[in-house]
């Protein structure tokens, strides 16, 4: 999931600063994520703005499966970080806006 700071997305104004990019890492044959973490922190320090995502689905065994499994395990290890992300985003900005009309005070 990305690392935008979920209190940042209270608005839909907060949409237009979301990251426009996507760096996705994939360790290789006999890796797993912690052999790609330190590169995933240091780019995301010197980039904040960069959504990174280490992906932790192609690991131990797996490695073996060929590059058309482990293409397929990572594709949906985006999707779905990517469907988490966007269903936050949609549930902060929608009870915001449901706080504005009723008169409440917005979180």
């Amino acid at each position: 999931m990305s690392d935008v700071p979920l209190a940042s997305l209270r608005s839909p104004s907060a949409l237009d600063t979301l990251p426009d990019h996507l760096l996705v890492i994939c360790h290789g044959l006999w890796g797993n994520p912690s052999h790609t973490a330190y590169l995933a922190t240091k780019i995301k320090e010197k980039h904040p703005n960069l959504l990174v995502l280490n992906t932790k689905s192609n690991h131990g065994q797996h490695t073996y499966d060929g590059i058309d499994w482990g293409a397929k395990r990572v594709v949906e290890e985006v999707i779905n970080s990517h469907h988490q992300c966007m269903a936050q985003i949609f549930i902060n900005t929608r009870l915001s806006q449901s706080r504005d009309q009723s008169g409440d005070r917005t979180v």
